[in-house]
């Protein structure tokens, strides 16, 4: 199957999914417990910004290096070579642990999580695409539910589940905002390999 073909049945399955006629239980490849594309684009995105702004934070850095001091306001002389550095290092560490953070989440963030046979295929954020990671379902360690919000009461809330996995230090995320979610088939799972 070529990539464009894939391509395209992705999107006839988002367009179907959208439209409601898209059996969330069963796939080729298993049962779906969890679908999050929509969501995932939103983060896709972000890391898109997070590119960009990582690459204004070297060119600016790559600049301050040639050229912090010489504007009027800063007293119309070059700096010392290691003030330059220093600087010019700040900002373009500040530019790379941003992007380093949000690709980080991306590896965590699920898209979607199927079971087939015994084995859970885990689906991760990717810039393009997906990573696929498959899990005996025997290691899923357990499920633990967090509701950020951004203040007492307030309406902006983000919940989400932190998915264990024996033998990973990180916790697969699970955003609650999902377009599916078989809450209850996944805690029975976590219960299941518990035992």
């Amino acid at each position: 199957m070529t990539r464009s073909s894939k391509a395209g049945k992705r999107r006839t399955a988002q367009r179907a999914s959208a439209a409601g006629a898209l059996d969330y239980g069963h796939t080729e490849g298993g049962i779906i417990l969890f679908d999050n594309a929509r969501r995932a684009r939103r983060v896709r995105w972000l890391i898109f910004g997070s590119s960009a702004l990582c690459l204004g934070c070297l060119y600016s850095a790559l600049d301050l290096l040639r050229t912090y001091g010489l504007s009027p306001g800063d007293g119309g002389v070059l700096r010392p070579l290691g003030e330059r550095w220093a600087v010019a290092a700040l900002l373009a560490m500040l530019g790379v642990a941003q992007l380093a953070g949000i690709l980080f989440y991306a590896g965590l963030y699920l898209v979607r999580v199927e079971l087939s046979a015994k084995r859970l295929i885990l689906s991760t954020l990717r810039p393009f695409g997906t990573k696929r990671r498959e899990v005996e379902a025997a290691k899923i360690g357990s499920v633990r539910f967090h509701d950020w919000a951004l203040e007492p009461g307030s309406s902006v809330s983000t919940p989400w589940l932190a998915l264990r996995v024996v033998g990973r230090r990180s916790p697969f995320i699970l955003d609650l905002g999902a377009e599916y979610v078989d809450r209850a088939a996944i805690e029975k799972l976590c219960d299941a390999s518990a035992e």
